[in-house]
């Protein structure tokens, strides 16, 4: 039987994680340990999540790249999060003083226990500051935070080619080629399991320097000039070119873009 001293209550103060200064923060109840073993076998019965979506905005090969939209996220996490009596619940903060939203994302077990997370990001569109901007914004954190928070990643549909038909085990297998062979990468090169990162600073009305570690930096150098021009260390893009980048290397490349505040 539980101690009382150990039960969770409304009053029970959360643990915080990251310190409060980063522009992500992640904070949990004292004990999580009910969410953790629910999520485990949650994410075994979770549908392959595919990229079926085309994102005209940015072509390769002559093609649009494909991505998986929130919806097919939902639909293939949904029904295995509540039969272990998960839910995610999310709801956007955002600041028209700083033009930029901050989305709260909850992951609840009906034990009580949680864990929440809070990301930060720009709310500047092509034309500024505005209503799509924000809806833009928002749409874009909730896909990520909920993929992060539910711990899924969306596949390409290379099944359809291979098969003829876009079946969950067709998908499924090509994923499993795909991360063995990119373990098999990782274990030749020595590879870290930390993502690439990088900050991006707003420097004028429609200007972001983009910068970073200078290794991190020279691996996607091809990107970074293609959307911006070196100015010092850093690379200065516009809002529209930023968006653009942010389309490579935080959905292509698997990277962190950190939105920081002028010094």
């Amino acid at each position: 039987m539980q101690d009382e001293s150990e039960k969770i209550t409304a009053d029970t103060p959360p643990l915080e994680i990251w310190p409060s200064e980063h522009d992500l923060q992640v904070t949990h109840t004292p004990t999580i340990g009910k969410l953790v073993a629910a999520l485990a076998k949650a994410q075994l019965n979770y549908k392959a999540v595919l990229k079926q979506n085309e994102n005209v905005a940015f072509m390769r090969g002559g093609k649009a790249s494909k991505y998986a939209d929130l919806a097919t996220y939902i639909d293939a996490t949904q029904e295995a999060l509540a039969k272990e009596e998960l839910v995610v619940m999310q709801w956007p903060d955002v600041s028209p003083e700083a033009k930029n939203m901050s989305l709260v994302s909850i992951l609840a077990h009906s034990s009580g226990e949680w864990i929440k997370g809070t990301l930060t990001l720009p709310a500047l569109g092509r034309q500024g500051f505005d209503a799509q901007s924000c809806g833009s914004s928002i749409t874009y954190a909730r896909r990520y935070s909920y993929a992060a928070i539910t711990g899924c990643a969306s596949e390409d549909d290379d099944g359809n080619a291979a098969s003829g038909r876009g079946s969950r085990e067709a998908a499924q297998e090509v994923a499993r080629e795909k991360n063995e062979a990119a373990r098999a990468r990782q274990a030749q090169q020595g590879a870290s399991d930390t993502p690439p990162q990088l900050c991006m600073i707003p420097v004028g009305e429609d200007s972001y320097d983009v910068q970073g570690d200078s290794e991190v930096m020279n691996a996607h150098k091809e990107a970074l000039l293609m959307f911006g021009k070196r100015v010092g260390k850093a690379v200065r893009m516009t809002g529209e070119n930023l968006d653009k980048f942010k389309r490579v290397f935080v959905e292509e490349r698997g990277g962190i873009l950190v939105p920081l505040k002028p010094a």
